[in-house]
């Protein structure tokens, strides 16, 4: 009884703990499923892909694959199917991130823990930052992935952002540079070109003393002069330019930098901390400000100097215009033959003077512009030098023991070039030597030296002061302002023996006289012409008459003269009436009628002019009788005028204002043609 007792208080003893243990199980159990259905709701809440994955081994123990045991709720929405993803492979539900979360799921597995790791969704072309972690004990792996294409975005183009900058600092050759006040160390950031790598960043860190070790003394003084002034508050900021010298594999050269700073960091106190700015290399800025100075100055200098010129214009304008008035008038009332020949003489070389002035101003607004014309031809230059000493000659001032030479280098000789611009030299310099000789001789001459003409003036003249004697070609210079001149002659002769290619210069002793020497190319070879033995042009003091010797009515040669100016006819009428039979027609359109009924034996015609203008009255005329020579009288007085005057098939050219012996020469040389 008592057994039995005891074993039914045994059973029921047991079933009450089995009760218990049932009823404990299933709460802990309940419990279990609350707190895993909580957490789910958190995963499916979170910004965020889960995935729980369980790595498949193959029989050598190397993971293989993954399967999905579970996925939140964003997870389903960016999967997109309507197939149910749990336990598929993930090789079949994501291949192309297969490499990445294998590997991810393999380190974790290696590790026991936790890694991090990036995924790019090339369909989606999204950037996910991902962690996986293992579970203990288990096969199973967690997955989080957290969408950061917006950041690594951002970060590609700060990146790209940075490089530009730093490209940019390279070809300004400015370099960061960073000076830390309380150890006096600089750090510079070297840029690179090559340096393809956004995130790598060169730099050194030298005291302040290696930094600007290249640097005069007396620059580094100064430097640290401002950056003391700097540091303590004095100045907001520095600015200085420093020059050194750099060795670049071609020797020694000069380099500029410009130190730019201000005060980066600063202490609790307020005292500077660091100082941050640039160093740059501005070499080429330096030399360009020095050429503006240069360039200002010399504007400048060319401003002053075409003042002094305006006004030198005036005087030499005035002056010979007075004369030219002031004797115009005396010659009307003349009383004697002598003065009417010296009042004319008078008037004549103030006339010559005025012209020669005009002449310059007009070439030297050419040379400006770059439009001075040349033209071009073959032609002998020993003639063309002897008549050029033959009119030179008649210069010379009688009341002057000054005599004049011509020598001929060679026996013939052709060249090919404009032969007026030439004898604009020649009579340039000529000139000149005529106004500073006041006894003695003048030699104008060239000679062959290799393979080009050496041409010279020479006179026993004043000379030239030698701190003076590389100024007289500039424009404007005139070292005497009390000799008549406008000092642009010397000047308009460098620009044309430049264009022919050759070069001009002076040598000159005071007291004894100057010698002017140009050059021209000049190939024997191409020089055939022969022509007569050269002859000197000897001296004269002959002034030529005003009026030649009367010829029987007659024998005159008759010529027709187009000119609708009544003034310049009656010039051309007292020059030539003693020796020619004049017919007068007022325009072109007139001398056309009138050259059958007078025959004339040549024509003087004007170009521009009413009714019918030169060019066509000469072709008109020229059809009529070719062999009639026509002079082209006109006060068009460019070479290229003279080249189209040519062109229309007139004979000869001559400008205004007429030179009266030139006027009778060219006539006789075209009537005995």
């Amino acid at each position: 009884m008592v057994l039995l007792s005891v074993l039914c208080s045994f059973l029921v003893a047991l079933v009450c703990i089995l009760v218990y243990h049932f009823l404990l199980k299933r709460n802990i159990k309940e419990s279990s499923a609350a707190e895993e259905s909580r957490v789910d709701c958190i995963v499916d809440s979170m910004p965020a892909l889960y995935y729980l994955e369980e790595m498949i081994m193959d029989n050598g123990g190397n993971m293989v694959d993954l399967k999905i045991h579970k996925m939140n709720k964003r997870c389903f929405d960016y999967y997109k199917s309507d197939v149910d993803p749990i336990g598929k492979y993930s090789s079949e539900v994501f291949p192309g991130g297969q490499v990445t979360f294998l590997s991810a799921a393999n380190s974790a597995r290696q590790l026991g823990g936790s890694v991090n790791f990036q995924y790019y969704d090339t369909e989606a072309h999204v950037y996910y930052d991902g962690v996986a972690k293992m579970r203990p004990n288990t096969n199973l792996v967690d997955f989080f992935l957290i969408d950061s294409t917006d950041l690594h975005r951002t970060q590609e183009a700060v990146g790209r952002l940075r490089r530009q900058m730093e490209v940019s600092l390279t070809v300004s050759h400015i370099t960061p540079v960073t000076m830390y006040v309380d150890t006096e160390l600089v750090t510079c950031v070297l840029l690179d070109d090559d340096n393809t790598d956004i995130h790598k960043t060169n730099s050194i860190t030298l005291k302040g003393d290696e930094m600007f070790e290249k640097f005069s003394p007396e620059s580094r003084n100064e430097l640290q002069r401002l950056l003391d002034d700097l540091r303590d508050g004095r100045i907001k900021r520095v600015k200085y330019d420093m020059e050194c010298e750099e060795d670049h594999g071609e020797g020694m050269m000069k380099e500029w930098y410009e130190i730019c700073m201000v005060v980066g960091e600063r202490h609790h106190d307020g005292s500077a901390k660091t100082l941050v700015g640039s160093m740059q290399l501005v070499t080429t800025r330096k030399n360009m400000e020095r050429m503006l100075v240069e360039a200002k100055n010399k504007a400048d200098e060319l401003n002053n100097l075409k003042s002094a010129f305006l006004a030198n214009m005036s005087h030499e304008i005035r002056t010979p215009l007075n004369a030219i008035v002031g004797f115009s008038q005396l010659l009307i009332g003349a009383d004697s033959p002598e003065e009417q020949q010296e009042y004319s003489h008078i008037i004549q070389s103030n006339s010559n003077q005025l012209l020669q002035l005009v002449d310059d101003i007009l070439d030297l607004s050419k040379i400006e512009a770059g439009t001075m014309e040349f033209n071009d031809k073959d032609f002998d230059l020993n003639t063309v030098m002897r008549e050029t000493g033959e009119s030179l000659r008649l210069r010379l001032d009688p009341a002057k023991p000054v005599t004049m030479r011509c020598e001929l280098g060679l026996p013939s000789c052709t060249l090919h070039l404009d032969p007026n611009r030439l004898v604009q030299v020649l009579t340039n310099l000529v000139t000149n030597a005529i106004k500073y000789t006041e006894s003695g001789s003048i030699t104008m001459g060239y000679a062959q030296k290799g393979k080009q003409l050496d041409f010279y003036v020479k006179d026993t003249g004043v000379g030239i002061d030698p701190q003076h004697i590389n100024d007289i070609f500039d424009r404007f210079v005139k070292l005497n302002a009390f000799v008549k001149g406008n000092g642009l002659g010397l000047s308009i002769c460098k620009s044309i023996v430049s264009r022919f290619g050759g070069k001009i210069w002076a040598e000159s002793e005071p007291g004894k006289g100057s010698t002017f020497h140009f050059t021209i190319p000049y190939d024997a070879d191409a020089s055939g012409k022969s022509v007569d033995k050269p002859k000197d042009v000897q001296p004269t003091h002959a002034m030529p008459s005003l009026a030649a010797r009367n010829t029987p009515e007659a024998d005159k040669p008759t010529i027709l003269v187009a000119e609708d100016n009544e003034s310049n006819y009656k010039l051309v009428r007292a020059i030539l009436t003693r020796e020619y039979k004049l017919v007068h027609a007022w325009n072109g359109k007139e001398a056309v009628d009138v050259f059958d009924t007078c025959k004339p034996d040549i024509v003087i015609m004007d170009i521009n002019m009413p009714v019918m203008n030169g060019y066509e009255a000469a072709t008109l005329i020229k059809k009529k009788s070719p062999a009639t020579p026509i002079l082209a009288l006109t006060a068009y007085a460019t070479s290229a005028d003279e080249e189209k005057i040519l062109a229309s098939g007139m004979d000869a050219y001559m400008s205004k204002p007429v030179c009266m012996p030139q006027l009778r020469m060219r006539l006789k040389d075209l009537l005995n043609k």
